[in-house]
């Protein structure tokens, strides 16, 4: 999988908006979290494993 930046805004004033960023509700900040921890604990399971080196985490 490759990350690309996003490409850069035609205009500089396009870059940054004055809106505030999007707010998660608790119940979907707690999902993340757990699915966070979901995918850590899986990771971890794997590395024991030995099928990776490395966990970061």
């Amino acid at each position: 999988m490759e990350l690309r930046a996003p490409p850069p805004a035609d205009d500089p004033a396009d870059a940054v908006s004055d809106e505030p960023p999007e707010l998660l509700s608790v119940d979907e900040a707690q999902a993340l979290a757990r699915a966070a921890v979901t995918a850590k604990k899986a990771a971890q399971k794997i590395a024991r494993r030995g099928r990776v080196a490395e966990v970061v985490t």
